[in-house]
């Protein structure tokens, strides 16, 4: 079953790339060039969902490739090129990566250009661009605020946009790099996972950061008044829907020390009696907690990539994901916390 399903979430890149032919030979017309699109590899096989995810950007590399890169049909000619320019998109699988790369053999990147523009726009110093290898400078054109209408014609128009694409590549774990011969054109290189993990989640706020809880464990979301909340015992309680729902404030489980919940009642004490409270309700395994929270967003669905030591070993932790506004969102293991709410002890602790 697991294969099967599998099988259906991967096709094949040829189903992207026979697209480009038509956008290739529209760009081309309205630029006044020749160009000559070649496509490699496109029997590898890639998850739909990533494909879905780069599609823009793989359309916007192509048009720049041909707008930016292509020489004119005469200045290829003065140059002892063909009138007609190449661009080739190709696909190969490495591992559990897919590799694409789309090679043109226009007038390539200027790096001193592009390195008088970033320091004009005081993306980078002086000094420090003095050390940078040219490939550095290049990739300097995936900066915020490198795009700006001048550069159209001082660097060849490539940082139009790009820091969108280094975005979409980073939201589902993958990676671009750019190498350029002046002269004899460019490669641009993305590197991808072949397959990823979609969540569809819940996003809220919490101390101004961004969370994500999955939607496969949120019963409910409920505003109550925390008048409508009680203590019994060591915990917090309310009734909703003739349930009973332990209540917990994720700042102070998130602050208190090894996550072990001493003080159950240090933000509840301090809010006003008609304080309007945002709570998540979650379940799992029978268990039932309303999580207090500073503001509920949108529900959304997400990559979740793993964490990385030394943060793996974090319980109240499932995986981090980049969001369409580049920033970085945490994504709670909802197991992970109810089972430390219900031991009272974990083996680390996160600061929210």
């Amino acid at each position: 079953l697991q294969y099967s399903v599998m099988d259906v979430r991967l096709v094949q890149v040829g189903f992207l790339f026979n697209k480009f032919h038509r956008i290739a030979r529209d760009v081309s017309f309205k630029e006044g060039k020749e160009v000559k699109l070649k496509l490699e590899g496109i029997e590898t096989e890639i998850d739909r969902n990533i494909l879905q995810v780069i599609s823009d950007s793989l359309i916007h590399l192509i048009r720049n490739a041909i707008g930016h890169g292509i020489e004119a049909p005469e200045v290829r000619k003065q140059k002892g090129k063909p009138k007609e320019g190449t661009i080739t998109l190709s696909a190969s699988s490495e591992s559990d990566t897919v590799i694409i790369k789309i090679k043109d053999d226009g007038a390539g990147i200027d790096p001193q250009r592009i390195k008088q523009k970033a320091i004009q726009k005081n993306i980078i110093g002086a000094h420090e661009a003095a050390q940078m290898s040219d490939r550095d400078l290049i990739m300097l054109i995936f900066e915020p605020g490198f795009s700006t209408a001048d550069q159209v014609t001082a660097i060849s128009g490539r940082g139009v946009g790009m820091d969108v694409v280094k975005k979409a590549l980073d939201s589902i774990g993958g990676t671009i790099q750019v190498d350029s011969m002046q002269g004899e054109g460019s490669i641009i290189t993305l590197t991808l996972p072949s397959s990823m993990a979609v969540k569809s989640t819940l996003l809220f706020e919490l101390n101004q950061q961004t969370y994500a809880i999955p939607l496969a464990y949120t019963e409910s979301v409920i505003s109550i008044y925390k008048s409508a909340i009680h203590k019994a015992g060591n915990n917090l309680v309310t009734v909703h829907l003739n349930n009973t729902i332990n209540i917990v404030f994720l700042s102070d489980l998130f602050i208190q020390h090894h996550g072990n919940l001493k003080d159950r009642y240090a933000s509840f004490d301090r809010l006003h009696p008609e304080q309007k409270l945002e709570i998540v309700v979650v379940t799992f395994n029978g268990k039932r907690v309303g999580f207090v929270v500073d503001k509920l967003l949108q529900q959304k669905e997400i990559v979740e990539k793993p964490l990385r030591k030394p943060f793996d070993g974090i319980p109240f932790l499932s995986g981090v994901t980049i969001l369409g506004n580049g920033n970085v969102c945490l994504s709670l293991s909802i197991p992970g916390i109810l089972g430390a709410l219900l031991s009272n002890q974990t083996n680390r602790t996160i600061n929210a």
